[in-house]
């Protein structure tokens, strides 16, 4: 049986066998200093939240009576917000001198101490555990409380006049929902985290001549340039491996370099002339103005260093997810843009790139599941921040199984038929063989076959990587590898 009451703080003991503590407390007063050494910065937060709005009405104290204290109760489910009750009313039990004052700061600030807890619930058995056992084990199939997914929050976000920068390209594209069709047709692949990191971006923004205003994305380029541009960075996004799921990954786009170098990838440039009145990127029915080059901008949070074009801090309209570095980058806040590029030659990717493959590279593996499989793992997975020799390796296997397959698939033969031929003798036989149906060039033939001699040999470094204990890779190396390898293995895997 249990019924709701009203009890005393006073009359609440926290529970000194609390799940969250690594060993038992001695006693009420170590209960807190146990809470707080485990949980000060989440006690403070909540004792703030209290003293400002007051108790979760939401929320229930779940309690039992104490056996070995008469007219005493233990908290089973709640021991934070009475953790935080208490040192409200009485800042001198917290455990060192720095909680004692924040805590003592807090009190004052409270309208109304809060003495009485009215949405108490009193067990007399054990079913409190049933009701812990739900909230604190996670969902249990739907019985348990089910967290809101990053597009829920988005939405409920939305509802209270706040739109997260991934939920306003996600309305651009319902919006637009004719030219982007196959783009929705795969939006369960969009992840509004990523979506939300990327344009969370200053100089990202940049790119795409957008400026937040008030925490709403407003582009300053003409309406259909800004389509196609995004149409870029989402067909990427939404790419998918054999199996449906999603190739791309937060580890393309993790820290500020990496988003720029993807956003370059997918030649993606700003805008040399800028519309007089920008469009908002929730505006169903958005007019443009005619274009003029010479337009200062400042977003809502102006940067230290005041230059021309789209500088300036960024403004979110909400947090998504546990996944916050786009808002950590040291230089995001105060960073010049990028200089317009003057020409619409290719950028080269960058040797410093944290993924193997670029993300423009797209191949067509016609049921080759284990080259498809390595190819997304080098491409989405890996990163040479946590597996540069697992790069290096699969580098080497991935070309070698590439020019074996296509030699099996196109029939040629080696001039040699007494040896197995090597490495660099297969990429010899697919060079000249695509140079001899016109897919390759002679000076991009010979340039393949000059640089496999070098790396693919018994001495070469891609051997060396898989045989070799002493040698010490850079990141740098391994990507010129690919670079100088991407033709050939582009044709090899084309259409």
């Amino acid at each position: 049986m249990n019924q709701i009451k009203s009890m005393n703080i006073n009359k609440l003991l926290l529970d000194v066998d609390n799940p969250r503590f690594p060993t038992s407390a001695e006693n009420q007063r170590d209960a807190i200093a146990k809470m707080l050494d485990l949980q000060y910065d989440r006690i403070y937060r909540l004792a703030k939240d209290i003293a400002a709005k007051g108790l979760d009405p939401s929320e229930n104290i779940l309690v039992y009576p104490s056996e070995e204290e008469d007219g005493f109760f233990i908290v089973a489910e709640g021991n934070r917000r009475v953790t935080a009750l208490k040192l409200l009313l009485s800042p001198k039990l917290a455990s060192s001198e720095k909680a004692r004052k924040a805590f003592e700061k807090l009190k004052i600030t409270q309208a109304k101490d809060i003495r009485v807890i009215d949405n108490c619930v009193l067990f007399d058995d054990d079913d409190y555990e049933h009701w812990v056992n739900l909230k604190h084990t996670g969902q249990n199939g739907g019985v348990g409380r089910v967290e809101w997914t990053a597009p829920e929050k988005a939405r409920h976000m939305a509802r209270m006049g706040k739109q997260s920068f991934g939920n306003q390209v996600l309305t651009f594209l319902d919006l637009n929902s004719d030219y982007y069709k196959e783009i929705i047709d795969k939006k369960k692949l969009l992840k509004i985290t990523n979506i939300t990191r990327l344009f969370g971006d200053l100089k990202v923004r940049d790119y795409f001549n957008l400026k937040s205003i008030n925490g709403i994305l407003y582009s300053f380029q003409p309406y259909d340039r800004f389509k196609d541009q995004l149409k870029n960075i989402l067909s990427v996004m939404v790419e998918e491996d054999e199996k449906g799921k999603a190739c791309f990954t937060v580890n393309r786009i993790r820290s500020q370099d990496d988003r720029v170098t993807f956003i370059i990838e997918q030649k993606i440039k700003a805008s040399e002339k800028l519309l007089k009145k920008p469009w908002s990127l929730l505006d169903p029915n958005p007019a443009t103005s005619e274009e003029d080059d010479n337009i200062d901008l400042e977003e809502d949070e102006p940067s230290k260093k005041k230059g021309g074009g789209f500088s300036g801090g960024s403004s979110f309209g909400g947090e998504e997810g546990k996944d916050e570095d786009y808002s950590k980058d040291k230089d995001e806040s105060d960073s010049e843009p990028e200089p317009k590029p003057k020409t619409k030659a290719k950028n080269p990717p960058k040797m410093d790139r944290n993924n193997l493959i670029p993300s423009y590279v797209k191949l067509n593996f016609r049921g080759h599941k284990k080259c498809s499989r390595i190819y997304n793992e080098l491409k989405t997975h890996l990163t040479f921040d946590s597996t540069p020799n697992a790069i290096s390796i699969l580098l080497r296997i991935f070309i070698d199984l590439s020019v074996s397959a296509f030699i099996e698939d196109n029939k040629l033969e080696a001039k040699d038929s007494n040896r197995n031929p090597g490495l660099h003798d297969k990429v010899i036989m697919c060079a000249q063989y695509l140079r001899d149906n016109k897919k390759m060039t002679g000076s991009q033939c010979t340039a393949v076959i000059t640089y496999s001699s070098q790396i693919t040999k018994h001495n070469g470094s891609l051997q060396q990587y898989v045989h070799n204990p002493h040698l010490i890779l850079s990141k740098e190396a391994v990507n010129t590898e690919w670079d100088n390898f991407e033709l050939l293995l582009s044709l090899i895997w084309s259409d």
